[in-house]
């Protein structure tokens, strides 16, 4: 089952999309209470962003604030850059120039 969610400064949806019923997470998730999730995935974890929803912030904005985020709970820009950059590529077997 694949988990979405957008967690900015001031929005927290939670919405898993695995099936028609669109499940929603209880209560409000934090990055304190994420955090430790994402560490505990170590390698293979990917922060990416579906924010495309109207009454949330633009994809890109919405990624940024998450990325700010996950700063203010200690993640170094090294490990930003391998959840982000690294670990995607492996992922995708992405190789050269595109």
């Amino acid at each position: 089952m694949g988990l979405l969610f957008v967690m900015t400064h001031a929005t927290k949806i939670g919405v898993t999309h695995a099936d028609d019923e669109k499940h929603r997470i209880p209560g409000t998730v934090t990055i304190r209470e994420t955090a430790p999730r994402i560490r505990a995935a170590e390698g293979p974890a990917i922060l990416s962003s579906d924010s495309g929803a109207a009454l949330l912030p633009p994809p890109v904005e919405a990624f940024r604030e998450f990325l700010l985020l996950a700063m203010s709970e200690d993640f170094f820009e090294s490990e930003i850059w391998r959840l982000t950059q690294e670990n995607p590529v492996a992922l995708f077997e992405i190789t050269g120039n595109a």
